[in-house]
């Protein structure tokens, strides 16, 4: 779709509201799985992020260069 100036108010506002959205998401996924990051440590049972369909978050602190100590 090309932007117009007739257009342009109606892209840009859809735009932000898509990324509001997509922010929300990653926020609330985020600290979903910094939680349950949290509670493993803990020793404490979770429902486990793998449960919900997110297998790949197993991986998440390796793929983005967290450091454990313990």
């Amino acid at each position: 779709m090309k932007v117009t100036k007739e257009n342009a108010p109606r892209i840009y506002a859809t735009a932000r509201s898509l990324m509001t959205v997509l922010n929300f998401e990653v926020v609330l996924l985020t600290a979903y799985m910094t939680w349950g990051m949290v509670q493993t440590g803990k020793g404490k049972d979770t429902l486990g992020i793998g449960a919900l369909g997110y297998p790949f978050a197993n991986y998440y602190p390796i793929r983005h260069g967290c450091i454990f100590y313990g």
